[in-house]
């Protein structure tokens, strides 16, 4: 007998009266076998020791059948028996993930051996709107990624067991699943004029060298987040990265303001690389690091390496290093006190007592622009101004300056970005970027 064996007329989903009501429990010891129909399901490392107490079995409240596909992923993989270290949270977590995509199969009446990446797709935009029966607000990002992740792990262990109810076209035969999302815009590549650009790092905050420590309530923090990310392209979790001890040397060198001076980062992917910064962004760094950087320190009796720090006004994490999401949001309510803004229609979903899904449809005025965008627009410009100055290849220069291994990534990102661009931008404005060439 192989190691696991699941029979294909055993994963077809029956009539709705038959509907599984899917429900985890916790395993008091766990079996070393999984009596199903006509089948023993054999785990190939807990053979000959049970389950770790605590760990979640997803069931069936009616009739009190295992949830195999699930059970056996997480008992391999994750049981700490022969696998990971088990870590009952943990777990929990993935338990309940596996279990919100069982039910949504259920309710759409799919097998679980037929699902494919579309109905991945549309379990994650459902959940993009949906109200979490635990929490009672809306799915995090954090926890709708998660999501998609386990799920992905769990078709990435079953294809590995060679299944032979694996249906073409399903999770099930797609070997390069976890790949297919990578490099992929998911939304139109959004661009700032320099008019915008320049209105929207004021709404950020002070330029550091203007900061004045006798109105806390004015710091540089997004400024400094925001004019980083427009003249080096970085990505919000780099600029995170950065530390102080990376500038200071620059303290005493004569910088030039239009001269780039490289400045190794880690970059997405772990890899360290150098990237670019004008003489005067350092010199604005340095403003903030010997100004408001210092005042922080000094006022908290603290050290830290972390470049950009919340000011003293952020009491409860004042000192300490912003987070990404903290600096997104604060993004998105600038561009809406600007009028930087979209009409979106959006559906929320909620469960009543009685398990009924019901929606809600209705508009949302939300930010035009994403922080990400500030990247975007580096790219276009620096493509434009790369061009303008004689470079044949300005694709393979702006790779280098974005951290793409692969040029094609940029292209397939850029291109459509700068034909958009080029069309509703102005001569006068082309001959602007020419000039800073």
């Amino acid at each position: 007998m192989n190691s696991f064996e699941i029979s294909s007329d055993e994963v077809v989903i029956a009539d709705d009266e038959d509907v599984s009501d899917w429900s985890i429990t916790r395993a008091t010891h766990g079996p070393v076998a999984v009596e199903h129909g006509k089948s023993t399901v054999i785990l190939k490392h807990a053979r000959n020791r049970p389950l770790p107490k605590g760990f979640p079995i997803i069931l069936d409240d009616k009739t009190g059948i295992i949830c195999e596909p699930a059970f056996i992923f997480l008992a391999e993989e994750f049981s700490g028996i022969g696998a990971a270290v088990f870590v009952l949270n943990t777990v929990l977590a993935y338990a309940n993930d596996l279990k919100s995509w069982f039910v949504f199969l259920e309710e759409f009446g799919v097998a679980w051996n037929t699902a494919t990446s579309a109905h991945l797709n549309s379990f994650l935009e459902f959940l993009s709107g949906a109200i979490s029966p635990i929490t009672g607000v809306e799915y995090a990002v954090g926890t709708i990624n998660r999501r998609r992740m386990i799920i992905a792990k769990m078709y990435e262990f079953w294809r590995k067991q060679n299944l032979e109810c694996a249906v073409p076209g399903s999770l099930l035969s797609e070997p390069d699943l976890s790949k297919k999302a990578k490099g992929k815009a998911r939304r139109p590549v959004g661009i700032l004029t320099p008019i915008q650009q320049q209105t929207l790092l004021n709404a950020l905050g002070c330029e550091p060298k203007k900061w004045n420590p006798e109105d806390a309530s004015k710091s540089s923090r997004n400024r400094i987040y925001g004019d980083i990310a427009l003249i080096t392209g970085m990505r919000i979790s780099e600029i995170s990265s950065l530390r102080a001890s990376q500038f200071t040397g620059f303290a005493v060198i004569d910088l030039v303001e239009t001269e780039l001076y490289p400045v190794n980062v880690r970059r997405k992917g772990g890899m360290v690389k150098p990237v670019l910064f004008s003489g005067d962004l350092i010199s604005e760094i340095l403003d903030y690091i010997q100004g408001e950087r210092n005042h922080i320190l000094n006022s908290l009796n603290i050290k830290r390496n972390s470049l950009i720090l919340n000011s003293l006004s952020v009491h409860a994490h004042k000192g300490k290093p912003p987070s990404v999401r903290t600096i997104q949001r604060e993004f998105s309510e600038a561009c809406i006190k600007l009028g930087f803004t979209e009409v979106v229609e959006c559906t929320s979903f909620a469960m009543k007592s009685s398990d009924e899904i019901i929606s809600d449809t209705f508009s949302k005025i939300v930010s035009k622009y994403v922080f990400h965008d500030l990247r975007h627009t580096f790219a276009v410009t620096t493509y434009y101004a790369l061009k303008f100055a004689g470079d044949e290849e300005p694709w393979m220069n702006l790779a280098d300056r974005l951290g793409h291994a692969d040029p094609r990534t940029t292209i397939s990102i850029y291109l459509a970005g700068t034909r958009t661009f080029e069309g509703r931008v102005t001569d006068r404005f082309m001959e602007a970027i020419r000039r800073e060439v």
